[in-house]
């Protein structure tokens, strides 16, 4: 984001984005006045061979020992945050029970019917609502739609490199990367030469600290649809960059058809509804109409 902002001439681009008080988001970015008139240039975009569309994605376990060495060992909020706990900290192995309670949206509604006897999506589990630090990465920013147009595929284990090749490629490395990075404004964007960005689930000996054999086949299991994903992209088999036209053609069903919401949806919210009603005493009427007469009396 701070790129972004230094690439749109913002002089508070150094600035963290996420303690601004008015803070830049995608939402903010110059797409036109209305929602409508953003949706239609967005999709101008997206569909102009001009515009240069890029993602990076990173290893799976990784990611999420990232997160939650940032979210819950640096920052501990994210235990009551989230998770409602209160007085500790969740063990990694805990968040990762967490995190992989379920897959998919279908999935994970029926288990917070089961575990809460409540509808909707949980806080736990990975699916489209889940907590976007740790959500499947196909499920971010509604690249199960978008990713085959993408021109430049980059690997977060080389976040350095692939950054350069990306500005170098559209003439914004000189002007907006070469320079001004860094805690006294020296370094270059994610300098190649220097290891300032990798956070601790980058270091091997730290990742082995923390995974277990076990452990780490769960997570492995749990995002089988991003670990298809690289493969089929073939990141998982180049330290170059790639793009998204493997991808074209295929969906959420070609990765983990457990991503894929279907009408199982429906009886699901149907079975929640059906638990309620037999709680529910009516005389005829609808629960909502049975609760407004008691209301009235």
């Amino acid at each position: 984001m701070r790129l972004i902002a230094r690439m749109n001439g913002d002089r508070k681009w150094k600035l963290d984005p996420h303690f601004r008080t008015s803070r830049p988001t995608l939402a903010q970015l110059p797409f036109g006045d209305k929602v409508k008139d953003q949706g239609i240039e967005a999709a101008a975009i997206l569909n102009d061979p001009t515009w240069t569309k890029a993602v990076f994605f990173r290893d799976p376990a990784e990611r999420l020992l990232s997160a939650y060495i940032d979210k819950f060992v640096r920052n501990n909020k994210y235990s009551l945050i989230i998770f409602k706990e209160k007085h500790r900290v969740l063990r990694f192995d805990e968040f990762v029970d967490r995190a992989t309670a379920c897959v998919g949206d279908d999935e994970c509604r029926k288990y917070q019917v089961k575990t809460y006897k409540r509808n909707g999506l949980p806080m736990e589990g990975l699916h489209s609502k889940t907590n976007p630090h740790w959500r499947p990465q196909i499920l971010v920013a509604n690249l199960e739609s978008y990713l085959h147009i993408h021109d430049f595929v980059g690997n977060f284990s080389h976040l350095g490199e692939h950054t350069f090749e990306l500005l170098d490629g559209v003439g914004a490395w000189d002007p907006h990367g070469s320079t001004g990075w860094g805690s006294k404004g020296q370094e270059a964007l994610f300098d190649r030469n220097h290891a300032s960005h990798r956070t601790a689930a980058s270091n091997d000996k730290k990742q082995d600290s923390y995974y277990t054999p076990e452990l780490l086949a769960k997570v492995r299991e749990a995002y089988k649809g991003d670990y298809a994903l690289l493969e089929m992209l073939g990141t998982s088999r180049t330290a170059n960059p790639v793009n998204g036209r493997p991808f074209a053609g295929k969906t959420l069903v070609d990765l983990d058809p457990r991503l894929v919401s279907s009408s199982g949806v429906a009886s699901v919210r149907d079975m929640f509804r059906a638990g309620k009603a037999k709680k529910t005493k009516t005389t005829g009427k609808t629960g909502h109409a049975a609760r407004r007469r008691r209301t009235r009396k």
